[in-house]
């Protein structure tokens, strides 16, 4: 009983640790990184008034997006947040309808935010090094894994539902 309550203690530990070194490295780490590389180039950054406001709507939507991901695990205690992880259930429900990766797409969106804010190219360039990196992750890990573990019930889920954009089967 003991070992199983640590096991489950350890794995949410894991979790924390993973999701913040991954979030701090993609939001904070590397950003910063990019900021201070344009600004020893001099490369300069074209300000727009409005485009700050239009940030906060789209890095809310991306965190609203991801929260909703978080909800549906928590309260379908289902969902494992990370792939390797695995789950006991396969779980279909909230945001994962639509698109395969909700989580990872709710990533993409809240950089663009920060892209938008900061008004920087090199955060761009960021953004398509992160989505190509995110895209090789899924195809070549993250969705075998899932195959593996759910079978069937994945794989028709997989046939079904665009990886990263509803309605986009080609991404």
């Amino acid at each position: 009983m003991i070992a199983r309550h640590f096991k489950v203690v350890r794995r949410r530990l894991d979790n924390l640790i993973y999701s913040l070194v991954v979030s701090v490295g993609v939001f904070y780490v590397f950003p910063y990184f990019f900021i201070m590389l344009q600004h020893q180039w001099g490369i300069p950054v074209f300000k727009h008034d409005a485009l700050p406001v239009l940030d906060i709507i789209i890095a809310d939507v991306g965190l609203m997006l991801a929260i909703w991901c978080i909800a549906i695990m928590v309260v379908y205690k289902k969902g494992a947040l990370l792939s390797f992880e695995g789950s006991q259930n396969f779980m279909c429900k909230g945001p994962y309808r639509f698109v395969l990766h909700p989580m990872l797409l709710s990533m993409h969106i809240i950089l663009f935010g920060e892209i938008v804010f900061l008004q920087s190219p090199f955060l761009l360039i960021w953004l398509v090094v992160w989505a190509r990196f995110s895209h090789l992750y899924v195809v070549h890990f993250k969705e075998p894994f899932l195959m593996g573990i759910y079978g069937k019930a994945y794989t028709d889920h997989w046939k079904k539902t665009a990886r990263w954009l509803p309605g986009v089967w080609w991404l």
